[in-house]
């Protein structure tokens, strides 16, 4: 399984999830994922099946703030005020 920085998973109702960014575009989605071992840092993930480590932009930090954006703006408030 590919690896990826704790940083880059984030759990939200117990599940977990990573961000892509979509390409060609400035917006990120979230997936969910199967996680695996944790050592050093790092968190084994298991894509879904459409995806690949090598088609996906895997946002690798910063996702927890992206969570919270993305379910902010989810509810119609505004992060910045």
């Amino acid at each position: 399984l590919p690896s990826l920085p704790e940083d880059a998973v984030v759990n939200f109702e117990d599940k977990n999830y990573i961000f892509i960014k979509e390409p060609g575009e400035n917006t990120f989605r979230q997936i969910a994922v199967t996680t695996g071992v944790r050592e050093n840092g790092f968190v084994e993930v298991e894509l879904p099946d459409d995806r690949s480590v090598q088609n996906t932009s895997v946002v690798l930090k910063g996702a927890y703030k992206l969570l919270s954006k993305m379910k902010n703006s989810e509810l119609g408030e505004d992060p910045g005020h």
